[in-house]
């Protein structure tokens, strides 16, 4: 924290530096790089490939064709990245989404994504050969992940009416001020100075939004909801969301409490 309080008072950020401390989330900022599938260990933490399932868990489908596998994260290796201890310290989330079917649907169908939870041991789960059904440019490439822990603060904009009240704020921004908050974000997400584009995946925090405040899409107050994963467009696992755009998981906070991951709500967007 004492390095994005340097940001905030040296930014420009000084006069609002105590209000916007109150809404900073930690994050699991997670990072791919290309792996052969063979060189992976069992139920390792992972972006495509094939998933790690256990008898009780099918491979879920949508219209009895099976979903894309998207990401699989053990729960073990990611715990010392969470000092919140929002997530379980053991087992394995598994995510899943069919974007053509995603796209087809209005409003979207629920049955377009899923999110499993194993709580047994990883090593013990099998990993599952890829559906033949499921379409070549929907098997995204095995990518090992490394985590690290990352602060996140909420976006914000002159023209979203939700911002000032997001932040906590008594006022808004000025128009340095936010010139300067989006400078303290991009140096705290590592993509400061540059304008090529940065794969932003990450579990926890606050998104990174691409175009509107979600909360809008999700029943009941901003704190009932929960950033379960957030995962970018990205050339390591070949996955593209859109024009250039990101997937969000979200979950109701009472149900991430019980380890409910069966409601878990899917939002789209891109540039």
């Amino acid at each position: 924290m004492s390095r994005l309080q340097q940001l905030l008072e040296t930014g420009g950020l000084a006069q609002v530096s105590t209000e916007i401390m109150q809404v900073v989330l930690p994050s699991i900022r997670l990072k791919a790089y290309s792996m052969e599938e063979a060189q992976l260990e069992p139920g390792a933490t992972k972006f495509g490939g094939a998933p790690n399932l256990s008898a009780a868990n099918l491979w879920p489908e949508c219209d009895g064709v099976p979903l894309p596998f998207v990401a699989q994260i053990n729960l073990s290796e990611v715990t010392s990245c969470d000092p919140m201890r929002l997530l379980p310290i053991r087992g394995l989330l598994s995510f899943f989404f069919d974007i053509d079917a995603f796209f087809d649907s209005w409003p979207r169908r629920q049955s377009t994504w899923r999110v499993l939870y194993d709580s047994d041991a990883p090593t013990d789960l099998q990993r599952v050969a890829i559906p033949e059904m499921i379409a070549r440019r929907r098997r995204y490439r095995s990518s090992a992940v490394t985590c690290s822990t990352e602060i996140t603060l909420p976006d914000y904009s002159q023209y979203d009416s939700t911002s000032v009240e997001r932040l906590g704020l008594s006022r808004p921004l000025t128009d340095e001020e936010e010139q300067a908050y989006y400078e303290v974000q991009a140096q705290l997400a590592g993509r400061a100075g540059t304008q090529r584009h940065i794969p932003l995946h990450r579990l926890l925090g606050h998104p990174d939004e691409v175009q509107w405040d979600m909360h809008c899409e999700l029943e009941g107050p901003p704190n009932d909801w929960q950033l379960l994963f957030q995962m970018g467009s990205d050339d390591v696992p070949d996955t593209e969301w859109g024009d250039t755009g990101r997937i969000y998981y979200w979950i109701r906070t009472r149900d991430l409490a019980k380890r409910d991951f069966s409601k878990v709500k899917l939002i789209l967007q891109s540039t």
